[in-house]
């Protein structure tokens, strides 16, 4: 499997906050061989191992099992100063959140990040795309953090989602969740999300300049094209086929190799050469999916058709070992 990497930008984030909490990061940057030219453009690709390992550390040493999300949702340094102009100059809180989930998918980043209708209002959603289970989890919540950051940049006051769903189990006790968040949070959920009814996402921003906007993007967007290997671009395609998937035939290899006009063994290869398995892809893409489904209504038997298994006890086995409950019981846990 491919090595994780996230932005230079949230490595420095991180660093920032350990540096005003007295931590000693010169001496935790050489222990790690990160030299701090790596760190001198911020969309430069870094191993998420690094942000993994730094953010142990800060936690052992502050005592806070929370320190990366803090470090997110209290950033004030210059790591974003483009991100911070390009978001807080758009018109309203939707615009903001649509945009910051927009480039998140530009960039290289562990998860995905996606804003997606919801009942009075949308979600934000993030999906991991591999990776262990506790270095997700730090980094969704540092994620969280950075999109709570985002908001303030363009608001002068603080804003309440309606709720938060996090898959993983509390890393902290779940008033601090909620003191920081300003929302109810649900522990083992069956997806990663923050949902803002429509009169958070309506509220307008401070100070709107969309030629600002615009500019401030562009230039974010430019120094990231720098840092795109062809090898995560060609996994990102087949992620994107595999989210348009709305047939049973479509689930196949040979279904998305044709869309992509190659074929199935050259597909297969490519996605090798990054790190990533097509079965991997699609099993994770139909977690999501059924999931969603499932939470909407849509029967059992439709689900399994759409998502290209052979009979619904197909799909039953799969959510089983996904969310380690049959999807009858999935409504009454989400």
């Amino acid at each position: 499997m491919t090595e994780l990497k996230l932005p230079a930008a949230q490595l420095l984030t991180l660093l920032a906050r350990m540096e005003r909490s007295g931590v000693d990061t010169e001496a935790l940057l050489e222990e790690r061989g990160i030299a701090r030219e790596d760190l001198a453009e911020s969309m430069r690709p870094l191993p998420l191992a690094h942000f993994t390992t730094l953010a142990g550390h800060a936690e052992d040493l502050t005592g806070d099992p929370l320190f990366a999300m803090r470090a997110a949702y209290y950033t004030e340094g210059d790591e974003f100063v483009w991100a911070r102009f390009a978001l807080g100059a758009l018109p309203t809180v939707g615009d903001l959140l649509e945009t910051f989930a927009d480039f998140a998918g530009k960039v290289v980043c562990p998860v995905r990040i996606e804003m997606r209708p919801h009942a009075d209002g949308a979600e934000l959603t993030l999906t991991a795309l591999s990776g262990r289970a506790d270095e997700l989890a730090r980094y969704v919540e540092f994620s969280v953090g950075l999109a709570f950051s985002s908001i303030r940049a363009g608001l002068t006051r603080p804003v309440n989602p309606r709720k938060v769903l996090l898959k993983h189990a509390p890393r902290a006790p779940k008033s601090a969740y909620e003191e920081m968040l300003g929302a109810g949070v649900q522990f083992g959920a069956g997806r990663d999300a923050v949902h803002f009814p429509q009169r958070v996402l309506d509220l307008p921003l401070s100070r709107p300049n969309p030629t600002l906007a615009r500019l401030s993007l562009e230039a974010l967007l430019k120094e990231a094209a720098r840092f795109a290997p062809e090898s995560r671009d060609f996994s990102t395609i087949v992620l994107g086929v595999l989210q348009q998937a709305d047939s049973h035939q479509a689930w196949t290899v040979n279904a998305v190799a044709d869309l992509l006009e190659i074929s199935p063994r050259t597909m297969q290869h490519r996605l090798r050469q990054g790190g990533a398995s097509f079965q991997q892809m699609a099993d994770m893409v139909r977690r999501e999916k059924a999931g969603l489904l499932l939470d909407k209504g849509t029967s059992q038997a439709e689900i399994a058709y759409l998502l290209g298994y052979a009979d619904e006890g197909s799909l039953r086995k799969a959510f089983q070992r996904w969310y380690g409950i049959p999807p009858g019981k999935r409504t009454q846990a989400s």
